[in-house]
């Protein structure tokens, strides 16, 4: 059976409180005169017919309110599911930028590495009387990793950072499959949605 949409549910409830009001404005103008003096029997069923409708009333609308509640979450989670939806292709061309930029950023590194390593092989054989080396430098990826350090001071992850993309870069296939598998690159699971809409309380 389909769903009635909320804007109608809303509507049914508009229409129950504005006719309650009235019979209700109608019922307390009778036990107006009623407290003047006895009714004759016109007003009097006039009076218990109000009681009925009014009481039957409330309870439609108290039936009606948590339909309407119902059905404004539904929607709100069906929204908020096309929202996630809509934006799936958006996302997924941000996701494959920081592949991309990942890409860059680690043949940038490689690129640094190799530049310092050929600044300072010159200087690397020379030795002191000991046999020692004689001027103090390091390798390329050393300066890296200092490099990286001063761009993130006191931040131990820094040479994490350089040692995860240059032990460890990006490959074209798992970068493929993170964009594969990542849960927000995908449509939101209609099972998840259906199982929330189904333990609503009724």
């Amino acid at each position: 059976m389909p769903e009635t949409p909320a804007v109608v549910l809303a509507e049914d409830l508009r229409q129950l409180e504005s006719a309650y009001e009235g019979w209700h404005l109608a019922l307390e103008q009778i036990w107006q005169q009623e407290r003047e003096g006895p009714l004759d029997l016109p007003t009097f069923s006039r009076a218990r017919w109000l009681e009925y409708q009014c009481t039957e009333n409330l309870k439609r609308q108290e039936q009606l309110r948590p339909q309407l509640e119902q059905a404004r979450t539904r929607e709100a989670v069906r929204s908020a599911q096309q929202q996630h939806d809509a934006l799936v292709p958006t996302v997924r061309a941000q996701a494959e930028a920081v592949v991309d930029a990942l890409a860059v950023l680690t043949e940038a590194l490689a690129n640094l590495r190799e530049g310092f390593g050929a600044q300072v092989d010159g200087l690397v054989p020379f030795r002191d009387g000991r046999g020692m080396q004689a001027i103090d430098v390091a390798d390329g990826p050393t300066y890296v990793t200092q490099f990286v350090q001063l761009l993130f001071p006191g931040d131990f992850r820094a040479k994490e950072l350089v040692d995860l993309l240059m032990i460890n870069p990006v490959t074209v296939g798992r970068a493929q499959e993170a964009l594969q598998s990542s849960a927000r690159l995908q449509p939101f699971p209609e099972r998840v949605i259906t199982r929330y809409l189904e333990g609503m309380p009724a």
